[in-house]
């Protein structure tokens, strides 16, 4: 399941910031774990960003239990 979120996300990714994608990319090549690039990167994310961006992938068609999964992966 986690595969199929990753997938997805990439490929919105790569379409929304070639660049940001480009440096996943690169550290998926290097074994780097991108979920861990993730939180990382969201951890910086204003409460109201986060369900911006909540609401952006509900939009894209991500089911609620994805979201969801999605959420506990950035509140661990």
């Amino acid at each position: 399941m986690q595969g199929q979120v990753m997938q997805m996300l990439m490929s919105q990714l790569k379409m929304k910031n070639p660049q940001m994608f480009q440096m996943i990319e690169q550290a998926q090549r290097n074994q780097r774990n991108p979920m861990e690039m993730f939180k990382q990167i969201t951890n910086k994310y204003s409460p109201e960003q986060m369900n911006n961006f909540y609401s952006q992938i509900e939009r894209m068609g991500f089911s609620p239990d994805l979201i969801k999964q999605v959420k506990g992966i950035n509140t661990k």
